[in-house]
């Protein structure tokens, strides 16, 4: 683990620059391109990204209020055959009740030198898909032409969100990077936690700016507020922080020998919202202690909030009891009927897509849905549960207080001195148990922070 570490910080302290950053204009690219894969190192690599721009930045859109904006561009070199895959690219976009996010402002090209001629393809709009993946999620493709060894190919897009969550900035690819900027602007009522993953040092360049903008505002609520109710124009003024990342040369991340989840060695920059002050000089705050993270979750509409109505189930409870009245088989019992009537789809996830009693009905959902029923079932049956919330071996350790730092829950129940965990999307035959992908660490344990040791 510790050459891993000297590794990933002796490469990147030396190439940090500061160069000011620009995005480029696809559609002009430079025949020198085609000579960059002389320069990579890494004979493995299938391609390697020349360069790679994204901007993030807030806009105030009247009823929707403000607005995630994040633009990107990418232009790659294809060096082997299993390279020409990154011809297909695909962006998620995600839709909760009224809100979602979306794509648009799509535009690629691809370039082949053919005995010297530099041959030239845009994307059409056919090769460009909206698909529904799932009642949350809608995804974007796209499929460029003529993508062959020795192509070159671009493209960008436009991904608007009504949710305040900037995406992370996953600086290191699994290829070689040339050239990465990125600049991420955030208005002066919005703060924000920086936090890198990964082992390597890098400082933005930062600066602030005024920033006025026409908008469209309620009278009532102002600019914090979501109404379209007695609306006018106005021009607001607010400072924005600029941090501007420019980075060269970055090596692919690579698979380790012992190392459970390489993904917690990515170069990465989190920005985690802290804290938001509205149009009427109040301020929210949200993820500044483990503690406060816990809250945030427990009390969320689609978490916590889901046990409060759970009389559905009561013949089922009934049923239970009946078979004996003993804490431990009255857990066995609950555990077994959540586990063996419910069928779990597959999908990770700490909130619920449905509510509980629509997931009793179809008998299928997500972790959270099934361990939210298993945890209500409990409660009605008379063993005192409740969820833990953890982080799988793939959403990696959580370093600091963050709303992202968990992405699965499941139930737990104390007997005597000991907290007994639960997992019924796993059809075992042993009555408690839960899912080895869980780490070892911090867990989220009605409203509190506990160690999780296993």
């Amino acid at each position: 683990m510790t050459r891993i570490i000297f590794l990933c910080i002796s490469s990147l302290l030396l190439i940090v620059t500061t160069a000011k950053a620009q995005e480029f204009k696809l559609g002009k690219i430079d025949r020198n391109d085609f000579e960059k894969a002389a320069t990579v190192t890494d004979s493995t690599a299938s391609a390697i990204v020349l360069k790679r721009y994204r901007e993030t930045y807030f806009k105030y859109e009247g009823a929707k209020g403000w607005m995630i904006v994040t633009k990107v561009q990418e232009r790659i070199k294809i060096l082997k055959k299993e390279g020409t895959a990154y011809g297909t690219h695909k962006v998620g976009a995600y839709k909760r009740d009224e809100d979602e996010e979306y794509v648009t402002k799509i535009d690629g090209y691809s370039y082949t030198l053919e005995n010297d001629h530099l041959r030239e393809e845009r994307l059409g709009k056919k090769a460009i898909f909206e698909q529904q993946e799932s009642e949350h999620w809608d995804s974007y493709s796209w499929t460029l032409p003529n993508v062959q060894v020795g192509s070159i190919i671009e493209w960008e897009y436009t991904l608007n969100s009504p949710f305040w969550k900037i995406d992370d900035l996953e600086i290191q690819q699994d290829i070689p990077v040339a050239a990465y900027t990125a600049v991420i602007r955030t208005p002066n009522v919005f703060k924000f936690n920086r936090v890198k993953k990964g082992y390597f040092e890098v400082q933005p360049e930062t600066e602030f700016k005024k920033r006025s903008d026409g908008v469209v505002v309620s009278k009532n609520t102002g600019y914090g507020g979501r109404s379209s109710i007695n609306t006018q124009s106005a021009n607001m003024t607010f400072t924005e922080q600029i941090d501007t990342y420019t980075l060269q040369d970055l090596p692919a991340l690579q698979e380790e020998a012992f190392v459970d989840n390489i993904e917690n060695y990515r170069y990465a920059i989190v920005y985690e919202l802290n804290s938001v002050q509205y149009g009427d000089g109040s301020v929210k705050k949200f993820a500044t202690s483990w503690d406060d993270v816990a809250k945030s979750i427990f009390e969320a509409a689609h978490f916590g909030k889901q046990l409060d109505k759970t009389n559905f189930l009561n013949t089922d409870a009934g049923n239970i009891k009946r078979k004996g009245t003993g804490k431990e088989l009255l857990l066995k019992n609950a555990y077994e009927f959540v586990r063996d009537n419910f069928t779990w789809n597959g999908d990770y996830g700490k909130y619920v897509e449905e509510d509980l009693k629509d997931v009793y009905k179809s008998r299928s959902g997500n972790a959270a849905e099934i361990n939210l029923t298993l945890i209500a079932m409990l409660n009605a049956c008379g063993v005192s549960a409740n969820p833990v919330l953890v982080s799988t071996k793939e959403n990696g350790i959580p370093m600091f207080p963050t709303l992202e730092g968990f992405n699965y829950v499941i139930a737990g129940v104390e007997l005597g001195e000991e907290l007994i965990l639960l997992d019924a999307t796993e059809n075992s035959l042993n009555p408690i148990y839960f899912r080895s992908a869980y780490i070892t660490g911090k867990g989220a344990w009605s409203k509190k922070m506990v160690p999780l040791e296993r």
